[in-house]
């Protein structure tokens, strides 16, 4: 029943820098490979970022009233949480994940890998139309 060549335990956010380190190294090899690490590291926390910064606006949609305080410091909010997942996560990819994650993904097959693609494009696709939907929530219900 379990086919060992099929591995389901990946991170979504491993993958994206994994993927996103080894696309910026054969475009722009020029660069080195450690200003790819820092690529991959930046793609992975802004998508981490805009799942948490929607997910908060949704929450603050949902539970708050539209008050002066609250729209002039929510944008401070958003940059601190910014800041610091890219400020933590520049340290966890590339300093403590990065040869973990690519002894995991370096072997895997052609299956893993297209699957594994079509989820990160989904993921992506997903994180960017959810992002959209609650800029629209929050324009319809806090005007």
């Amino acid at each position: 029943m379990n086919n060992p060549t099929i591995s389901i335990s990946w991170n979504l956010w491993d993958y994206l820098y994994y993927r996103t380190t080894l696309l910026y190294s054969r475009v722009e090899s020029k660069y080195g490979f450690e200003d790819n690490k820092r690529r991959g590291s930046y793609t992975s926390s802004l998508f981490f970022c805009l799942n948490i910064e929607s997910l908060v606006m949704l929450i603050l949609v949902g539970l708050f009233d539209k008050t002066d305080l609250l729209v002039n410091y929510m944008g401070f909010v958003f940059v601190l949480i910014f800041l610091i997942i890219i400020i933590y996560s520049t340290f966890y990819f590339e300093k403590k994940r990065h040869q973990i994650i690519f002894e995991k993904y370096e072997n895997e097959d052609i299956k893993q890998k297209t699957v594994r693609g079509y989820l990160l494009i989904l993921y992506i696709v997903s994180t960017i139309i959810l992002l959209f939907l609650v800029i629209y929530i929050g324009r319809t219900y806090w005007i």
